[in-house]
């Protein structure tokens, strides 16, 4: 990466002088260190994306959808741990003003607490979890992946330091390296053997212990505990509001999945799994960005409303635009996509896939919102929206289970919709922005959406209609709105992205290897790399 680089080369100059005509974010030193932090996860989560797809190819075809199914229903409960440690403790961490060692090791004495009383608890439950979903295997796979949060514990502190210091290159190599390790080679190796369900929760297992040693060896911190009670009670007064929101999102997130599970069965919970991941790729790659880089940068803008309100409305503009053209795609192409990916007796994910890629928008576009009522300290405020979230999703997904996961997946991104609108009100009030600016922000990537929507199926029918096969349809639906938006950035760049558009564009190329960023900037900039 060239992140930190001072480059001389044709074109650098223009980039600069670009980037100094912006407003809000990007006119702060602040912002090449958020930046950094972007092009760090996003390349981290790039790789590990590829990475996830290519295994999930061979893993698809190896294990069956019921025992996907299965790995799912333990996923409901082994995630849970985690909105306590890495989303409440964990941001106590990073948005602390000032940060001493007592209060790291009070951090860490809760989270220990909290995950050894939650292994044993779940270790207990087992057999009723097992009962309820009518699965006996249920009662092994849970006992074994039960001291995951243990490991948990373990990585949370240097993991949270790193985020607080923006060092996103640490985390980005530690979790592309334990993600090799657990899915890539051990999952795939035990699925190859025949083992099934165990493939997965083996690949789990070794996934978090490679991380919590590869934390640990990295960070700088000795890990202690304190038992101070004043220091135990800011940390719990903190984390428990934000658990009291995290709890509720997580309920919803999973809320579909239980409810698949336990009224259609494991093997129907496969295919919907498969289909929520497949439309998790593009919202997760820049959705994770959004809540660990945007969060300390936007924490860091505090007390300063116009700078803040900038960032927010680039921030904004940004996750319409990296989003909603991905999610057109994966609309047009599913078939192709399903067929590619999993393979034709994955077909029932089509469906699903469709519906939930329009929602998609709405899952990564909340949690700007969410990231900033969360930096401004409003906790509780999000729980209410968050608790309203989560019984929409649980009640939605009762009543569409009578229309099979499709049912489901339109009752979910209904939920998730509502969600977006109440978290976005909220913040444009406190920041005293207008609507119609909010609104907006939005319409330049949903008018190239709706351009891709339409070239991009007129290409794929037609394709299709000549029976040129998956990979042909794929390629030249793919080809055609490239070559389409090329043109459209080379004669009309300011009316298709805007400034936040176009400054996110020439931002971006300007992170790139020399060579490569001049033939990009002769390629979607020839005004700039001709000045």
């Amino acid at each position: 990466m060239g992140s930190g680089r001072e480059d001389k080369e044709q074109g650098a100059g223009t980039f600069r002088n670009s980037r100094a005509s912006t407003e809000g974010l990007e006119s702060s030193g602040m912002a090449h260190r958020v930046i950094n932090g972007i092009a760090w996860q996003g390349t981290g989560l790039a790789v590990t994306t590829i990475l996830s797809i290519l295994s999930m190819m061979v893993l698809a075809r190896l294990i069956a959808p019921r025992e996907f199914g299965l790995m799912a229903i333990v996923g409901i409960f082994m995630g849970f741990p985690r909105i306590f440690t890495e989303g409440a403790v964990g941001q106590y961490i990073v948005q602390r003003d000032k940060l001493e060692g007592l209060q790291i090791n009070s951090a860490f004495f809760v989270v220990c607490l909290f995950n050894a009383v939650f292994a044993v608890f779940i270790f207990w439950s087992a057999p009723f979890i097992s009962s309820f979903f009518g699965q006996r295997e249920l009662i092994s796979l849970i006992e074994v992946v039960a001291p995951v949060f243990l490991l948990n514990t373990m990585a949370l502190v240097p993991s949270a330091l790193f985020q607080r210091e923006l060092n996103f290159r640490a985390i980005a190599m530690i979790d592309l390296t334990s993600f090799f390790i657990g899915t890539c080679l051990v999952a795939i190796i035990l699925a190859w053997q025949g083992f099934g369900v165990w493939a997965l929760v083996m690949g789990m297992l070794c996934r978090e212990i490679s991380r919590t040693i590869l934390f640990i060896s990295a960070g700088r911190y000795k890990l202690g505990i304190s038992t101070r009670i004043r220091e135990i009670k800011s940390v719990m007064r903190f984390a428990g509001g934000v658990l009291l929101g995290q709890a509720a999102n997580y309920l919803a997130l999973q809320g579909d999945y239980f409810v698949s599970g336990k009224i259609l069965g494991t093997a129907q919970l496969g295919y919907y799994g498969k289909a929520y991941k497949l439309m998790s790729y593009p919202a997760n790659l820049f959705g994770r960005i959004v809540a660990k880089v945007l969060l300390p940068g936007i924490a860091r803008l505090q007390g300063d409303r116009e700078r803040t309100a900038a960032a927010f409305m680039k921030s904004l503009a940004l996750t319409a635009l990296l989003t909603m053209p991905p999610c057109a795609l994966i609309i047009v192409l599913a078939p192709e996509i399903v067929d590619v990916l999993l393979g034709p007796q994955w077909h029932p994910v089509i469906a699903p896939l469709q519906i939930l890629a329009i929602g998609s928008f709405f899952r990564v576009a909340y949690k700007v919102s969410g990231t900033l009522l969360l930096a401004m300290g409003a906790v509780y405020k999000i729980a209410v929206v968050q608790w309203l979230y989560a019984g929409l999703v649980i009640g939605g997904s009762i009543l569409g289970a009578n229309y099979g996961i499709s049912g489901i997946a339109v009752a979910v991104v209904i939920a998730v919709a509502i969600q977006f609108i109440l978290l976005s009100l909220m913040a444009i009030t406190h920041l005293k922005i207008k609507t119609l600016d909010f609104i907006r922000a939005h319409v330049r990537p949903f008018i190239i959406s709706v351009g891709i929507l339409a070239l991009g199926f007129a290409t794929a029918e037609l394709s299709r209609h000549l029976q040129f096969g998956v990979i042909v349809t794929l390629v030249s639906t793919v080809a055609a709105v490239f070559i389409l938006g090329v043109l459209v950035l080379r004669t009309a760049r300011q009316t298709l992205l805007g400034r936040h558009g176009q400054w996110l564009l020439i931002t971006l190329i300007d992170k790139l290897p020399g060579h490569l960023r001049h033939q990009l900037t002769n390629l979607l900039l020839p005004g700039l790399s001709n000045d």
